[in-house]
């Protein structure tokens, strides 16, 4: 694999921060025969440097590892469950994370594996096992542990302790561990951090801290577990100050404040406004600090210190897929415009059947600090398989924070649009829209989601200024929500997509051919080609008035580079404005292979259609692009 940054920054300013990376994948051979990746990495610095970049930096490496030695893992002398456990843990399979090169890297594993089995058993409540470690040597080594895991050890008593005044009230029966069962680290961990947010709502106490401990009683094979509570002194918020700062104003940070001056102190405040600062993209680093005791008010200052990141981002990226072709994407962004991190970004795609130039403007901190004015513009030009399509839009909307997950917004906007198709040959359209939408986003992880839930319904009126237009509302809705088992073998993840929407008041020409509904692609039912589902007219899609779409797919991780998915997909657009009880849906089903970088997950999908000789369906679809599907 090969990266190339190419940093545009100058000496005398803060540098452009280059979050693409051109990465070109090589196999075995074309490494270690021709030399391809090499070659073709080197190309690609000596444009950056032709374009002028100040600085252009290169680092090569082979992501699969050297040729070690390999070898295999036998644990043996355990009961069913208690070998799930060591399976849930990875102990039988083989570390990817560090090659085995040699004789004595071998023996270092057999030894270091296990300890790690000695302190699983030991989670689990078995103290007193015996594991007898051996390698036994051949084509391939086999490091086996043979395993006496003896008595397991239950709770005999669950205690609070206190190092300083305790908090009243905080009782055992909130604790999951009970007296008489088998020990388990996961639940006394568990409880351990129940209590820590138990006291820490009850109390404003300064560097609260919870530490859990087993004491094990000899000869009696149980444990007393131990909670410990450490805490600071009572205080409340002081006054804050921000330091660190260059271009950005002392109060775009204040602003992502979540405590006030004189409110009980709260460590979950200080670790909200320490993500929030971070969220942002304004700061690199942020620490948050305070006095070690409470000033004569009883308050205690806050210090906040940040380091800023690099104010400008240049973005490349790609994708294909056999029903679209390649599409290069391009992106440049600058989120500290006028020091009040106002984020100005340009977005620029070139596809086979699109290309279109996006820049938006966000001005934050506008009429209120949840509250984000939006400018928009763009130029597009669509050529589908339904229609022709030239778009000049531009619109202006305000989006406001409603809590830690919502948000909402609305807006106004204006669209030229000219297209050609089957069903109202060539229009114009001038048509005046007020967006509004409301979202719900308890994601983490935008591009590898394994938890959360993503809901969105969007409600656009549009009316005629001039043109074949007419009057109508266009809504849309979908909700997405995310499964895993962690305890489970290969940590599946379980994703669950599903979207609709209508068009009312206009149907057939009288909407633009680009607003219409279409399925298929993708974004939609995939193996099936991009937009060819849906109402049809002399043999052509036309689109329609409503659409329904779902998906399920079931993500595997084999390895901590590789994983699987399987999926399935079904879905149809429809002449009306709700589909019919007997509606048709095409369906299809696939599988694919992801490989994981610290920017995502690279996605390769093959899916085929079920059904559909009637729509000209057959073969199967390729997708390639960065992140899960959705």
């Amino acid at each position: 694999m090969a990266l190339v940054h190419c940093n545009t920054g100058r000496k005398r300013e803060q540098a452009v921060e280059t979050l693409y990376s051109v990465r070109v994948l090589c196999s075995a051979s074309s490494m270690k025969k021709t030399g391809v990746c090499w070659t073709f990495s080197a190309l690609l610095v000596g444009i950056c440097s032709v374009a002028g970049v100040g600085n252009v930096q290169a680092a090569w490496y082979w992501p699969f590892g050297d040729s070690g030695i390999d070898y295999a893992v036998e644990l043996k002398g355990v009961e069913p469950e208690l070998e799930a456990w060591l399976r849930e843990l990875k102990l039988d399979k083989p570390d990817t994370s560090r090659d085995i090169l040699t004789q004595i890297d071998l023996e270092q594993e057999l030894s270091v594996r296990g300890e790690r089995v000695r302190l699983a058993l030991e989670a689990q409540g078995y103290y007193d096992g015996v594991i007898l470690p051996r390698l036994e040597e051949g084509e391939t080594a086999v490091l086996r542990y043979d395993i006496r895991p003896g008595p397991r050890y239950r709770v005999g008593a669950v205690n609070v302790v206190w190092e300083g005044v305790p908090l009243k009230d905080v009782s055992v029966t909130v604790f999951q561990t009970k007296v008489g069962e088998p020990i388990q680290a996961q639940v006394i961990l568990d409880d351990a951090k129940a209590l820590l947010e138990t006291v820490g709502r009850r109390a404003c106490l300064l560097k609260l801290e919870v530490s859990p401990l087993v004491k094990l009683q000899e000869g009696r094979r149980v444990g007393e577990v131990v909670l410990r509570v450490r805490h600071g002194a009572v205080a409340n918020f002081g006054p804050t100050t921000v330091s660190g700062t260059v271009r950005v104003r002392k109060d775009v940070a204040m602003r992502d404040v979540t405590w006030r001056e004189g409110q009980c102190y709260r460590e979950r405040l200080v670790e909200e406004t320490r993500s929030k600062l971070i969220e942002n993209q304004l700061f690199s680093s942020v620490s948050i600090s305070h006095t070690a005791v409470p000033d004569s008010n009883g308050e205690v200052p806050m210090a906040i210190t940040v380091k800023e990141r690099a104010a400008r981002t240049l973005r490349a990226g790609g994708s294909f897929s056999s029903d679209e072709g390649v599409v290069l994407s391009s992106g440049w962004e600058h989120r500290n415009l006028w020091g009040g991190g106002e984020k100005l970004t340009a977005d620029l795609n070139l596809g086979q059947e699109e290309q279109g130039l996006e820049t938006s403007l966000r001005l934050p901190d506008f009429g209120a600090d949840t509250q984000t004015l939006v400018l928009t513009g763009g130029l597009g030009h669509e050529e589908r398989d339904a229609y022709v399509a030239d778009t000049f839009k531009v619109g202006a909307s305000v989006e406001r924070r409603l809590a830690r997950f919502w948000r909402a917004g609305l807006g106004v906007g204006f669209n030229l649009t000219q297209t050609e198709d089957v069903l109202a040959g060539n229009s114009e359209y001038g048509l005046l829209s007020f967006p509004g939408f409301i979202e719900y986003d308890s994601r983490r992880n935008v591009l590898d989601p394994k938890r959360g839930w993503l809901a969105n319904l969007s409600v656009t009126p549009y009316t005629e200024t001039f043109g074949d237009g007419g009057q109508f509302v266009k809504t849309q809705g979908s909700v997405q929500t995310y499964l895993t088992g962690r305890s489970l073998p290969l940590s599946p993840t379980l994703a669950l997509r599903a979207a609709g929407g209508s068009i009312f008041g206009a149907e057939g020409q009288d909407v633009p051919a680009d607003i219409r509904y279409y399925a298929g692609g993708g974004g939609s039912v995939r193996g099936y080609g991009y937009q060819t589902l849906g109402p049809r007219k002399a043999g052509e899609v036309v689109g329609g008035s409503s659409f329904v779409a779902a998906s399920a797919e079931a993500r595997l991780r084999f390895t901590e580079e590789f994983g699987g998915v399987v999926f399935m997909d079904s879905g149809n657009a429809f002449d009306g404005t709700m589909p019919e009880s007997d509606a048709r849906l095409y369906s299809s089903a696939g599988v694919g292979v992801r490989y994981f970088t610290a920017i995502g997950p690279i996605r390769a999908d093959i899916a085929v259609p079920l059904d559909g000789k009637d729509v000209g369906a057959r073969g199967y679809a390729v997708y390639v692009s960065i992140g899960q599907s959705f």
